[in-house]
Formats: C-alpha cells, structure tokens, sequence
C-alpha cells in the first residue's frame, strides 16, 4: 500500500507546513483536518507493521507466539486508526459511514474495531469461539471474529479510501 499514497508517512508533516506556509483550515476545520491525517497516517504504518508481521508469522509456519502476537497487534492498531480516521470525517461532515448491518466494509471495520476495543466483555458475554483468547484473529483471508470479517484486500481498500 506504500505505493498507493507515496506521502502517507508526510501527511502530518504536510499538513503543518501548508498550514504554516499556505492557507490554514478555521476551526474547528484545522482540528477536524488534522486528527483525520494524524489516524489515517498512523492507519497506513501500521497496516505496513501489521503486513510484515504477519509475513513474519506465515514464515515461520505459523507456529511462533511471538509472530502471531505481533501481527495481531498491528492490526489492532491498523483497526483502530482507520476506524478513527473514519470517525473523523463523519462528524466533521455530519454523515454516516454506513447503514446499521448493511455488511459494507465500513460496517465490518467499525465491528471488528470495536470487538477489539471491547475484549472483556466480548470474552465475559462468551462473543469469541470457545477456547479462543482474542475476538478477532487472522485466517488466510484476513481479519475475522466470530460475526465479522476483513479480507486483507479490503483493509487495502480502507487505505486506499482514506487516501482520497
């Protein structure tokens, strides 16, 4: 995905030297504008963390806890800094990113984010597959809990979005 938004790992950076050297959002545009940078940059890191993490895990045929751990935990974060960036636009713009179970790959970040975020109580309700000790891990596919599902090619579609 590095190649998809060359600038990603710039965006903050940009951001601040436009604002300094150009024309500066008002507020509370500036505040919107920036947190919304500052996720889906992080969004964009971590998805590469989590994308050689995972690469890490696969070979050593997945079997090493440390791999394993490694890669969920960045997607984790990748989880959490696209579904913030996304939360971000929806209030600054006052819209919905999508409609309650529609299944769009919004609907399904926003579940996997917030069984992630929610762990205890998805552990406490019994929300994860018995025996599991995380609501959301990676299959060949991708990212999937027990009620939602993330291709890898899809959470390359969340940047890719983002981007534009």
């Amino acid at each position: 995905m590095s190649s998809w938004a060359k600038e990603s790992s710039h965006w903050i950076a940009n951001y601040f030297l436009n604002s300094v050297l150009g024309t500066a959002f008002a507020p509370p545009m500036n505040a919107y504008a920036y947190n919304f940078l500052r996720r889906a940059q992080y969004a964009y890191s971590e998805h590469a963390l989590a994308r050689v993490s995972t690469l890490a895990f696969i070979a050593h045929s997945g079997q090493s806890p440390r791999h394993f751990t490694d890669a969920l935990f960045h997607w984790e974060n990748f989880l959490g800094q696209a579904w913030h960036a996304y939360g971000i636009l929806i209030t600054a713009w006052k819209g919905k990113a999508f409609e309650k179970n529609d299944g769009s790959v919004e609907q399904r970040l926003n579940a996997l984010y917030n069984q992630m975020k929610h762990v205890e109580s998805r552990i406490d309700n019994a929300q994860i597959i018995p025996g599991a000790t995380v609501p959301v891990w990676l299959e060949n596919q991708g990212l999937r809990s027990i009620d939602a599902s993330l291709t890898f090619l899809e959470t390359g579609e969340v940047l890719k979005d983002l981007a534009k």
